[in-house]
């Protein structure tokens, strides 16, 4: 499926020090933004929505209205998931188009997740916005059930519990999460110290029955576990930039 990504700019609720997410300065302008979904929308069957946090622009549920009434097929948010534990929000966004989420988790306990994001509190949220996201599109299925997927940005702090960031995926019932190489800006570990920890992760994915992507890492490295690689499935994703 051809996808197109629009960042919205450069706010967000958690501080994670690896994010390499640059802003723009027509965070704020509806209008350009709003122009350049439809725009984008010959040709194109996904729009992803992103930046920091997408969640937190003030006119979030407008661009997802604007997406669903340029007839995209699938529109996603990637996020940390925070502002789907409100209620209301959560439901706003579903019924105003939300098909699709990918949410940042990047560990299995609060203490790790906490000290990543550097946000107190951020792992239980992020977990109930999941839990929330389950129950408000349940409720208002067939036709609005939201697709949920994990991801998880590989880091020195949680490199050696990739298995046990799968089986919470699994606890939550999640089917999708991606292990995803943080960017080569002294962040992330030497892949020698990932490889056992991934292709355990990899492997236990397979047991519980969920789908397992992994995301900057070469068919080398990945050696046996190169069917895992995102990047074979992937289409041109090119990044939209609306006229300031």
């Amino acid at each position: 499926m051809k996808a197109k990504i629009l960042k919205l700019g450069t706010s967000c609720n958690n501080r994670c020090y690896f994010c390499s997410e640059d802003g723009t300065d027509y965070e704020m302008d509806f209008e350009k933004l709003s122009a350049v979904i439809k725009t984008a929308r010959t040709g194109c069957e996904q729009i992803i929505l992103t930046g920091k946090e997408p969640t937190i622009y003030p006119r979030i549920i407008e661009l997802l209205h604007t997406a669903k009434e340029s007839g995209y097929k699938v529109i996603t948010i990637v996020t940390n998931g925070r502002m789907f534990a409100y209620q209301m929000f959560t439901r706003e966004a579903v019924l105003a188009g939300l098909t699709d989420v990918l949410v940042a988790l990047h560990a299995h306990t609060p203490e790790i997740h906490d000290r990543i994001t550097s946000v107190a509190q951020s792992f239980r949220q992020t977990l109930q916005g999941i839990n929330c996201l389950q129950k408000v599109s349940a409720t208002m299925s067939p036709f609005n059930l939201v697709s949920i997927s994990a991801g998880t940005v590989i880091v020195e702090e949680n490199y050696a519990y990739l298995p046990q960031i799968v089986d919470l995926v699994a606890s939550v019932g999640i089917q999708n999460i991606f292990f995803i190489r943080c960017k080569p800006d002294g962040a992330g570990p030497d892949f020698a110290k990932i490889r056992p920890h991934l292709s355990r992760a990899l492997d236990l994915s397979r047991q519980h029955g969920i789908n397992a992507f992994t995301k900057g890492f070469s068919d080398d490295e990945l050696g046996d576990y190169r069917s895992f690689r995102y990047e074979q499935f992937l289409q041109t994703h090119p990044v939209l930039t609306p006229e300031l």
